[in-house]
């Protein structure tokens, strides 16, 4: 994660620690059968994400991430906590894009092992 804006003037940033992304969605999803997934698939499914208001970095990534379909995020639901979007994901209320941490965490929501990207 890197700040933005005026507070961060003369501070220089360095990459600590990069993490892989992945698809988050139950084994009755239709992608949990596909052997990949492309970026161009996942901007038309609902997306289950944590909230803006509390996690603008989450969404500035989600906008990278997308930008090469030329596409923003259909997002669905947006979750308090990474365990209430598990739970929305677990519930069939959409699919998420998370770190491979909480892949570690909830291994029972991650059928297989997407990513478009």
């Amino acid at each position: 994660m890197q700040p933005t804006g005026e507070q961060t003037a003369g501070i220089e940033f360095e990459t600590l620690r990069s993490y892989t992304w992945w698809v988050a969605l139950t084994a009755a999803h239709p992608f949990a059968r596909l052997k990949s997934l492309t970026l161009e698939k996942l901007v038309a499914e609902p997306l289950i994400a944590l909230r803006h208001k509390d996690y603008s970095e989450y969404h500035r990534i989600l906008e990278r991430i997308f930008a090469p379909a030329s596409a923003k995020p259909l997002i669905a639901v947006e979750c308090d906590s990474a365990s209430s979007l598990i739970m929305e994901v677990e519930a069939g209320h959409g699919i998420a894009v998370v770190t491979a941490n909480l892949k570690l965490m909830v291994a029972s929501v991650f059928s297989t092992d997407h990513w478009p990207a």
